[in-house]
Parts: C-alpha cells; structure tokens; sequence
C-alpha cells in the first residue's frame, strides 16, 4: 500500500512539472495578422447557420491560409470597422479605394472586383441619364448615401425601405419601379430569394464604381507581413481564386 502511495505521489508531481513547463495557451498569443470584415451583405454577414460568411470574409481566410500567417477575423459595422482600423487594433481589410481611404490606410493589392452603386429598374427597363429618373419611384435603403444630387433632388420619388433585400422585393412585386443601392447586394438577395439576377433587374445608372483592394494600417503589420499578404494576393488572383468565390 505505501508503494502504492509512493508511486501516485510521483505520478502527480510528474504530471505537474509536466503542465508547468508547457508553453502557454494559444488562446493568449497575438496573431501575426488581424483582419475586420465589413458586416454588409454580401460582403460580410451571417449565414442561415450563424456562422460568418461572405465573399470578403472566404477571400480573407483563403488568403491568409495562403501567407500560412496565423490570423483572426472580426466581422465589424462600417464605422467600428473604420475607427478599428485607424487606430491599428485592426491590421487590415479590404476596402474600397476612396481619397478617404488614402487618408486611413496603405494599399497593397486590388482583389480584381469593384464596389458599383446606382440605380437599378425592373428587368426590360433602362435607366440611361438621371432625367430618366423622375418617372421613377426609387426604393433606397436605410442608411444608403452614395451620391449628393440623388440624394437632395426635391423632384425624385425616394421611398425609404427597411434594407437590401426588402428594396428587391419590392421591385419584384412593382411597389417601386426602381432601386437604388449597392449592386452587388441586389444580385445576392435576388439570387437567395431562389431568381435569376439578369432576368430580375433592368439596365443601371451608374454613379459610383470604387475598386476593391486589400489595405493595411499605416504603421502595421511589418514589412515582411505585408509582402507576404501582397505575394498571396497576387498569386490568388491571378488562379482564379477571388473570382470563384465572388461568383459563388
């Protein structure tokens, strides 16, 4: 019985000098790269399970696997995105190249897809000149500004609608004849709703079209980081990879 007791007792100390000399828990480490994601559909959102998902938010993982940096992914608001990143509690993102931007963070590389606002009509429909607009009435969503003349023109019909997805329906069932917006949202929630995008929405009028480039703070990551993140990019976007994820 006393061999018995001597023998646990050595396990137990064995076991703590053991955990004590174990580094410590990955947990507590700081990734090498931090990286927000705008929380806007299609762009960054939550799927039907919960989980973090859009074609920013697979394109950040698929390009921080590449650098094979360790990483964290933090799905933000625009503006907590924006203040998150100047001052450098976010290392990088991908945004669209404004002179606003410029002000915020340095550019690395395009992802090869670009930010396009305006306003669309129904499938068989043309909007060509913003005349073309005053036989409209125009969905915006909530929150929407992309443009000073569409938004202070007393002549145009602007009904306010609760978000993206409302704005298509909308459309769809001829409660407004036009919509005004991010394109790229529009195509996401008519694809979703089970439609045809191209046999969904008619010829837009463009007012904005901002290409999309990834962006780091102005002091972080370090240099070696940064060419890594810009050789991954590279190397993505010429295979394909960003395009077949933004399709999907």
């Amino acid at each position: 019985m006393t061999l018995n007791k001597n023998i646990l007792g050595f396990l137990a100390i064995s076991i703590i000098c053991f955990l004590s000399a174990l580094p410590a828990v990955a947990e507590t480490e700081k990734p090498e790269v931090s990286f927000a994601i705008i929380e806007l559909t299609p762009y960054g959102m939550r799927g039907d399970d919960g989980l973090p998902t859009g074609y920013f938010w697979e394109s950040a993982q698929a390009l921080l696997e590449e650098t094979g940096l360790t990483y964290s992914l933090s799905l933000l608001p625009l503006k907590r995105m924006i203040k998150e990143v100047e001052a450098e509690r976010e290392d990088c993102v991908f945004i669209a190249r404004t002179h606003l931007a410029e002000k915020l963070v340095r550019f690395l590389e395009p992802i090869g897809q670009d930010v396009v606002a305006g306003i669309v009509p129904a499938a068989g429909d043309a909007i060509r000149k913003f005349d073309d607009l005053l036989s409209h009435t125009i969905g915006v969503p909530i929150g929407v500004i992309f443009h000073k003349q569409f938004e202070t023109d007393d002549r145009l019909d602007r009904v306010r609608t609760v978000d993206y997805s409302t704005s298509v329906e909308m459309l769809i069932r001829n409660r407004v004849t036009a919509i005004a917006g991010n394109l790229d949202s529009f195509r996401y929630f008519a694809a979703k709703s089970g439609r045809d995008p191209d046999k969904v929405f008619g010829e837009p009028l463009l007012f904005n079209k901002i290409p999309i480039w990834l962006a780091c703070g102005k002091t972080t990551p370090d240099d070696n980081t940064m060419n890594r993140l810009a050789a991954a990019m590279r190397d993505l976007r010429e295979k394909g990879v960003f395009k077949a994820i933004i399709k999907k």
